[in-house]
């Protein structure tokens, strides 16, 4: 019951492997399956071509009879073949039945591998797409994230669906080889696999929950290295300022050193099937030659058989340590197999691209650009909002005032459609919009540049072969730094490095107000805009914006009320 369990547990984890594969490259799966059944035959073929040629070292009487015979199994006959012409042919044929052979084994190594890389690709990108179509896991931890995507998917591929593809492959020579051993000898066939296959079960058992437990250690300490290098990357400011870098470096080494030790007795356990089965392979070969001489039933006629028998556990030696190795990376790396599985399993959630807003008529005098009905969200009893009821004009600024934690962050990622809301709904004035989602940039706490020229980061997403320079120069005029831009010996083209830090805050600032407005927004938002910016550079902005507000509707969120000019809309959040 615990054998059929175990089994069972290892076929679903198969089947849940080959189903990570993505739909459409199945049938390259089914397609290799069938050149490998194909390969399995070639190689069959070249194992029993091995008779023939055994047989040249018996009598030159014989030689003709034995090989006939050989021949006549498969339904041929050679009888008007003399010897001479047989040493001749025979080894000719042999050689290219072994050339033959071996090219079709190149051929299938190089179409495995690039099924394997292929999948590698098809797995990356599912998972990048997910995370970036998918608002859901913006909830997910960047370390969650990049351990997936980055880490997972390679550990996934080189210890897991590499040792399961070269599994198959083998298994079904092995299945060849077997066959063909029955054939030619019955008893030594079945006693020989008998044999085999009690190592087998006997080192399965002993590995099967060292393998889990290790499998499991893996994939927790390969987090915890990713998490950690991701805080200290972010921390890395506070980590000088106070000296912590030697608390951080030991905290990354535990991790670093465990998935290190797990991954090193991983492939100690993995490699050991290889050479214990050389040795016993030996052995019995050594064995048999012993007891077969003891009884004086050693003789030239022996040798084809013990030849075959031989050079099919030439063959099969590595063959079954591949199969070995297939199934305790399966062992190995269910957490993982779990782990894929379950992330490529979903349904998109909406996107930016695709957001559905409620419209209504504008039947008052005011031109309302949207207003919020009972909008609730939150993270728990404390955080978030609960029964929002606002009015945003179209064009105006309206700030939303709060202390840190009131939920100011949370209404405006409502607004922006970040976030769903849990109670209540956001309408949006038909006339204004013609029935068409709103145009929607959102400068958000979070935001950063990447590391490209000024003109690439501001026409973020977009081909470098269809930016809009006029509108470029346009929206950096708005914002109050075109002249500095110019200014530059690259001009547009200067690079801004990694996260902008070639540039100032302030610049960094005006740069993402410049990327939200190319996209020419009906609705612009900001986060906490001035919280980074001394007094001069915050009033510059907030200058900046009002005179934004003449035409589209502006909406920042602050607790710094001071800059404000008076009469400006302000709505307060508890």
């Amino acid at each position: 019951m615990l054998l059929s369990n175990k089994k069972q547990n290892l076929i679903n984890l198969f089947f849940k492997t080959i189903g990570i594969i993505k739909r459409s490259d199945r049938k390259r799966f089914v397609f290799l399956i069938i050149f490998l059944i194909f390969q399995a035959l070639l190689d069959v073929v070249s194992i029993a071509s091995i008779v023939p040629l055994l047989y040249l070292f018996e009598n030159k009487e014989n030689v003709v009879f034995r090989v006939n015979e050989f021949f006549i199994k498969f339904g041929l006959s050679i009888n008007y073949i003399d010897y001479q012409k047989l040493t001749i042919y025979i080894p000719i044929i042999v050689i290219l039945i072994m050339t033959i052979a071996t090219i079709g084994r190149i051929f299938i190594v190089q179409k495995t591998n690039q099924f394997i890389e292929q999948t590698r690709f098809s797995i990356s990108s599912r998972l990048m797409q997910k995370y970036l179509f998918n608002t859901e896991t913006n909830k997910k931890l960047k370390s969650e994230v990049a351990k997936s995507i980055l880490s997972e998917v390679d550990q996934f591929i080189i210890i897991i669906f590499q040792p399961v593809m070269w599994m198959v492959t083998n298994f079904i020579l092995l299945i060849g080889i077997f066959l063909y051993l029955l054939y030619t000898n019955l008893n030594a066939s079945i006693i020989s696999f008998i044999f085999l296959g009690s190592f087998y079960i006997i080192f399965y058992f002993f590995t099967k929950n060292i393998l889990n437990i290790q499998g499991i250690k893996s994939e927790l300490s390969n987090k915890g290295r990713f998490k950690t290098a991701i805080e200290i990357f972010e921390s890395i400011k506070d980590i000088k300022i106070y000296s912590a870098e030697k608390f951080f470096s030991k905290r990354f080494q535990i991790f670093s050193k465990e998935f290190a030790n797990t991954n090193a007795l991983y492939s100690t356990l993995i490699a050991s099937p290889k050479y214990l089965l050389e040795m016993i392979v030996f052995i019995a070969l050594a064995i048999t030659i012993l007891i077969l001489s003891v009884n004086n039933s050693i003789s030239l006629k022996t040798i084809p058989l013990l030849g075959t028998f031989a050079f099919a556990a030439y063959k099969a030696q590595p063959a079954l340590s591949n199969v070995i190795y297939g199934i305790n990376s399966l062992e190995y790396g269910s957490k993982i197999i779990n782990n894929l599985s379950e992330e490529l399993l979903y349904k998109k959630g909406n996107t930016n691209q695709n957001k559905q807003y409620r419209f209504q008529s504008n039947q008052a005098k005011d031109d309302f650009c949207l207003i919020t009905k009972n909008l609730s969200y939150s993270y728990s009893e404390k955080e978030g909002v609960s029964n929002l009821n606002l009015k945003i004009n179209f064009p105006s600024l309206f700030v939303i005032a709060g202390e840190s934690g009131s939920g100011k962050s949370t209404l405006l990622n409502l607004i922006s459609g970040l976030q769903k809301p849990q109670k209540g709904e956001i309408i949006f004035n038909k006339k204004i919009f013609n029935n068409k989602n709103p145009k929607i940039s959102y400068l958000h706490q979070d935001h950063s540049l990447f590391d490209a020229s000024i003109a690439e980061n501001i026409a973020f997403g977009v081909n470098k072969k269809e930016i809009d320079y006029k509108l470029i120069n346009d929206v950096l005029r708005l914002v109050g730094i075109l002249k500095y831009v110019k200014s530059l010996e690259d001009g547009l083209n200067t690079n801004v490095g990694e996260n902008g830090n070639k540039f100032s805050v302030g610049q960094r600032q005006r740069i993402s107000i410049a990327r939200a407005l190319y996209f020419e927004p009906n609705i612009l938002i900001l986060d906490e805009p001035t919280s980074a910016l001394d007094k001069e550079n915050s009033q510059d902005l907030i200058q900046t914006l009002i005179k934004i507000s003449k035409n589209i509707t502006v909406i920042i969120s602050t607790h710094q009320l001071n800059y404000l000019p008076i009469g400006t809309n302000i709505f307060y959040i508890d």
